[in-house]
């Protein structure tokens, strides 16, 4: 920077004026785009955290009539799509925040084209919500089982239906004409109009606004399947309402971030131009001096010529013993100061360049995401080997090979592959390494790969292939240690036998096992018959059992495995937006990366390239005063 001590009359550009200038250009819509993306921002986290709510709340609420829904109904709904689109709200808002307060445009063009993925999603739950609670849901998806209400288990779930919808019946009333009801049941005669008669039905009593002397006073005339039918249409409904808003406001995030990012660019690009004619200002000042430094040699060459003149015209006239004198005099009158030129490297000293910066930015969020893949992995595994070891103990019912390859398996395996490809993100975002980048990205795209096999085998592996490997056997009950097992099944999931009751009419029990005696009405006639006291749900103080599970322990076992299953994939599938982050930003880090290297050598490469153009001019320089200047006049003389 030497080249600004020289007082030259260089153009001198005014930093003030210029910067000015931008400012009333951009800075003031940059500014005000800023302040509405970021209140934007701020409403994606609120709207992001109430569609969670909303979506929990109406998964729970429908969750206890998952009986009455065909399998796999209930895994991908509008409100399982809304907590998982509300959770992305709220972890994308971290990039509107961060691009918006660092002025990063890599970061604000990221958080739009997310934006827009994230409209896709929010589409397809409105065409979901509008469109799939149709006919087709109604009359595939549905059934509420009257003919079974005899099973106490079904009762339950029918009764809670019936209670809570206000209905009767799963078209109506008039479904339970031809069921056959159990002596312990609740049940109450009604009086009812039908086909141009009157006729006293008996009908549960949850099918009664009130009972009166074991009699039914009014009987709800819509059914179960219509009921819930309409509940869902209202609840998609609303969701399908909030998430046409949330598209709105998706779509202004959109705009305000694209127009952001180009505020970010204009703004860049002029402070770019300013620096560019500070530095050509810099070169003309350094050429205005060299060719002042041009005059000045050749006037001080001039005057050494005439002085050489002179001295030569002297030596005629002095005696021949003062040659050797004059000449040595002459020699040091023809030394001339050498000027180095010095080799000015423009901007080297400067501030950090747009490059660097949007490196370091990414490096911190890759650093963020990398944090995250350790907790996420650390709770991956908590969750597998929780699911794991709840269902390890009933290992004995399943069939060989059944249990080496779970989704909890899979789910303790990419958690400890989580845990240890954080090292290679870690180290490769504080020391700058392009190679273990690479190989940090690499590796989340093969763990992507596996998340997506394990997501396929959470939502697409039917409760039917899990059912046909369980094997419970019943006929063994005789056996202590089998006996030990099933109890444990039973007590765990009230259940009884392997597909009902019945399976324990044939089955011989020793004198010492705990058993009851139960009253069930079999083919219209009543049998009393002997079961596991782990069967019954109450006992009497005469060892007698007023009600028996109704459900079977291989679908009772089958529905806890698939709902945990679903659990798994949904927890995978945040983990894959996540993961699919991670690979966005080692790929752009890697690139960053290998950008500044480039640059830097060639920095580099131009400084030396300098310091070689300044040591040949400096010896050119030292090289022209052993020339002694001779007039053409005077060639002769000399």
């Amino acid at each position: 920077m030497r080249i600004f001590n020289v007082r030259s009359a260089a153009p001198v550009v005014v930093n003030g004026d210029v910067d000015r200038a931008v400012r009333k250009e951009t800075e003031f819509n940059m500014r005000t785009i800023r302040m509405l993306l970021l209140f934007i921002t701020g409403m994606f986290v609120v709207i992001g955290t109430l569609m969670m709510m909303l979506g929990v709340s109406v998964y729970a609420h429908y969750h206890s009539f998952s009986a009455f829904f065909e399998p796999g109904m209930i895994r991908m709904t509008p409100s399982i799509l809304s907590v998982f689109i509300g959770a992305v709200l709220v972890i994308i808002s971290i990039f509107g925040f961060y691009g918006s307060l660092r002025l990063s445009t890599c970061m604000v063009n990221l958080y739009a084209f997310i934006l827009m993925l994230l409209l896709i999603v929010q589409l397809a739950v409105v065409i979901v919500s509008f469109n799939e609670a149709g006919d087709h849901l109604y009359m595939y998806y549905i059934n509420i089982p009257v003919n079974m209400y005899s099973d106490p288990e079904v009762q339950q779930e029918i009764d809670m239906l019936q209670n809570t919808l206000t209905c009767c019946g799963s078209s109506s009333f008039t479904d339970y004409l031809d069921v056959m009801f159990g002596p312990n049941q609740p049940v109450a005669l009604a009086t009812v109009y039908l086909a141009g008669q009157y006729l006293t039905l008996t009908l549960p009593a949850s099918c009664c606004f009130s009972v009166v002397d074991g009699r039914c006073d009014r009987v709800p005339a819509m059914g179960c399947k219509t009921e819930l039918f309409s509940t869902l249409v209202h609840n998609s409904t609303i969701i399908g309402i909030l998430g046409v808003s949330v598209m709105l406001v998706t779509v202004l995030g959109i705009i305000f971030a694209l127009l952001l990012a180009r505020c970010i660019r204009r703004l860049k690009s002029a402070r770019g131009l300013l620096a560019w004619r500070i530095r050509e200002s810099v070169i003309v000042a350094r050429e205005a001096e060299e060719k002042q430094q041009q005059q000045q040699q050749q006037g001080q060459q001039q005057q050494q010529g005439q002085q050489q003149q002179q001295e030569q015209q002297q030596q005629q006239e002095q005696q021949q013993q003062q040659e050797q004198q004059t000449e040595a005099n002459l020699m040091r009158v023809f030394r001339m100061r050498s000027v180095t030129p010095v080799a000015v490297v423009p901007n080297v000293g400067a501030a950090k360049t747009e490059m660097e910066y949007n490196m370091k930015s990414i490096r911190c969020l890759l650093m963020i995401i990398t944090a995250m893949f350790i907790v996420v992995g650390l709770l991956m595994i908590v969750l597998g080997i929780s699911v794991y070891t709840h269902f390890h103990s009933f290992s004995s019912f399943y069939e060989s090979g059944m249990m080496n390859m779970t989704p909890s398996t899979l789910s303790v395996f990419i958690g400890l592959a989580l845990l240890i490809i954080s090292i290679f993100g870690f180290f490769g975002s504080l020391k700058l390494s392009t190679c273990m980048v690479n190989v940090y990205a690499l590796i989340l795209m093969l763990v992507f790969i596996v998340k997506l096999v394990v997501i396929i085998l959470a939502f697409t592996t039917s409760g039917y292939e899990i059912w046909r490997h369980i094997n419970i056997p019943v006929h063994m009950y005789h056996d202590p240690e089998v006996q030990e097992e099933i109890d444990m099944l039973q007590s765990s999931f009230s259940c009884c036998g392997s597909y009902s009751y019945m399976d324990y009419l044939d089955v011989v029990f020793g004198t010492n096992q705990p058993t009851v005696q139960a009253s069930m009405v079999i083919d219209g006639d009543q049998v009393s018959m002997t079961l596991p006291r782990t069967c019954c749900l109450s006992v009497t103080v005469d060892n007698f059992c007023q009600r028996v599970s109704g459900i079977g322990c291989k679908d009772a076992l089958v529905n806890s495995m698939v709902q945990n299953s679903t659990v798994i994939g949904i927890l995978g599938i945040s983990v894959m937006f996540i993961n699919l982050l991670g690979i966005i930003f080692a790929l752009l880090l890697a690139r960053s990366i290998r950008k500044l290297k480039s640059a830097r050598v060639l920095l580099a490469w131009k400084v030396r390239e300098r310091v070689i153009v300044a040591r040949e001019a400096e010896e050119r320089q030292q090289g022209a005063p052993n020339q002694v200047y001779i007039d053409p006049q005077s060639s002769s003389t000399a």
